[in-house]
């Protein structure tokens, strides 16, 4: 348009200019645009090959820049990785833990909190760990109506899974009346359904019978 005259404002070609860029943001920094800013507008622009070839080499290519020496690349990776970690952890405490920030007044009180949440994602870790040993897996029962079979395929369980299973597992108390009158409370916990009892056999665990001891009211 501006070859052809109908556009001879240079605000206008500039905002033309601006527009193109922002439509293809990767291939903006490889050409320079320039208006010029006197007599008749013309639009000058230039293809940064130098520019283009350096990005070539460095494409697909995660690069790190660290200030320790002496370090294998497997070294600064792991390093770095760990960075991953620390995030998932904090991750894993305010939400499958519901450990939210609390805004203490007291060094004492934040040590404490910094406990429990060191114990609790250890303890998290330690179910993570049996879990694979033990190979549990999350089976899927959802069928895709597109191929009528499951989608995905089964995958390792994660402690939150594991949680939720038996966390539904249910705890009553049957109340009876004896024969003098009184009443007798048993505390029972029910008995798993097939996955929770699959999940408690991988991890060699069993649920007791009782919580607490008979008592009378």
């Amino acid at each position: 348009q501006v070859a052809a005259g109908r556009l001879k404002k240079r605000d206008k070609i500039l905002e033309r200019v601006g527009r193109l860029k922002g439509r293809y943001p990767k291939g903006s920094p490889f050409v320079t645009i320039t208006v010029a800013a006197r007599g008749r507008p013309l639009v000058q622009c230039t293809w940064l090959v130098e520019k283009f070839k350096a990005a070539l080499v460095a494409d697909g290519a995660y690069l790190l820049r660290s200030n320790r020496g002496g370090w294998s690349a497997q070294e600064f990776w792991e390093t770095y990785m760990q960075l991953t970690v620390v995030e998932h952890a904090f991750r894993v405490l305010k939400s499958h833990l519901l450990l939210r920030p609390v805004w203490h007044q007291y060094s004492g009180r934040v040590q404490a909190h910094v406990m429990i949440c060191v114990l609790a994602y250890a303890l998290w870790k330690t179910l993570d760990h049996l879990a694979k040993q033990a190979g549990l897996q999350t089976l899927i029962h959802k069928t895709d109506p597109r191929y009528g079979r499951a989608q995905p395929r089964p995958r390792p369980m994660t402690p939150e899974v594991i949680l939720r299973e038996l966390g539904q597992i249910q705890i009553g108390d049957i109340h009876l009346e004896t024969t003098d009158g009184q009443k007798l409370v048993l505390r029972r916990v029910a008995r798993p359904n097939a996955e929770q009892a699959r999940i408690l056999a991988a991890l060699k665990l069993e649920l007791p019978e009782r919580l607490s001891p008979d008592r009378l009211l």
